[in-house]
């Protein structure tokens, strides 16, 4: 059963005209708090001439219907980024995303504490490129490995790829995360 909810209440925004909140936003669950945290996302400029990119950060409270926006250094603009919970270091994780059909990509990977409102970025190894064009991101507690599919280059090139991320911070040398195309298991028959 679908159920809509409005947000009631928008605080720590200056505001932008009659959209408080940007659309298609990238948003997850943080299943310990039941909070809807969101990212990014875009307002459509005045006269309609185009997109406007944000780096808004917010949480939707389903609790109240609040949408509380969040200071602080960030990622840059985008929408269309992988972002998903990581549940073993309680953090949510987003790789890449775009500006737009014919914009830049991005291959920047960050983690977000939403204990403490705060962004940081990593370094990572792997041969991964510059991409966007997703919806969300998967996670497997098991295997403890997020695992990208797909996504774009550019807007002619669709991409016929599947990538799993490993956060192993006990990992040697500078790059302690790991893009890999060989991660996925066999499946029995």
């Amino acid at each position: 059963v679908w159920t809509q909810r409005k947000y009631a209440a928008v605080e720590g925004k200056a505001g932008n005209g009659s959209q408080p909140l940007a659309g298609g936003p990238m948003g997850a669950i943080d299943p310990r708090t039941g909070l809807i945290w969101l990212f990014g996302g875009s307002y459509r400029s005045e006269g309609g001439a185009g997109e406007l990119f944000t780096d808004e950060c917010a949480v939707f409270d389903l609790a109240t219907d609040k949408v509380t926006f969040v200071d602080g250094p960030r990622p840059a603009a985008r929408v269309r980024g992988a972002f998903a919970w990581d549940p073993r270091r309680e953090r949510f994780v987003l790789f890449g995303g775009v500006l737009g059909q014919t914009s830049q990509r991005f291959d920047d990977l960050w983690t977000f504490d939403p204990d403490e409102r705060r962004w940081e970025q990593l370094a990572y190894s792997g041969a991964i490129t510059r991409r966007g064009g997703y919806y969300g991101m998967g996670y497997s507690a098991e295997q403890e490995r997020f695992y990208l599919l797909t996504g774009r280059h550019s807007l002619e090139r669709f991409l016929e790829e599947a990538w799993s991320l490993a956060l192993d911070e006990q990992a040697e040398g500078r790059a302690r995360y790991l893009f890999d195309r060989a991660a996925f298991p066999e499946q029995p028959s």
